[in-house]
């Protein structure tokens, strides 16, 4: 589980550095990705291993609607983003 939690936040990390160059496409893609791998990782269950090989339970770490929120974040950032291209496009043709 630790490995899927680990990778989920690699992919996280990639989408928002896709997202600050304004490759929007290719961030939602990953953040899709980063979503299905915390999704095994929380199908797996929070459990943790201690030092004397004991497997205890975990609270969850994070609400599992945590990554629609970042997803629906970047859709309203890209429309956002659109728009405001689309104004100022406007306003230059206008001088």
């Amino acid at each position: 589980m630790t490995d899927l939690v680990n990778q989920a936040r690699s992919k996280l990390a990639e989408a928002d550095s896709a997202y600050a160059k304004m490759d929007y496409a290719s961030a939602v893609q990953t953040l899709l990705a980063a979503h299905q791998t915390a999704e095994q990782a929380a199908q797996q269950g929070p459990t943790q291993t201690t030092t004397t090989g004991q497997t205890t339970a975990q609270p969850p770490a994070a609400p599992e609607s945590a990554i629609l929120y970042l997803v629906v974040g970047v859709v309203v950032g890209l429309v956002v983003g659109i728009a405001v291209a689309m104004f100022l496009k406007r306003t230059q043709k206008s001088k």
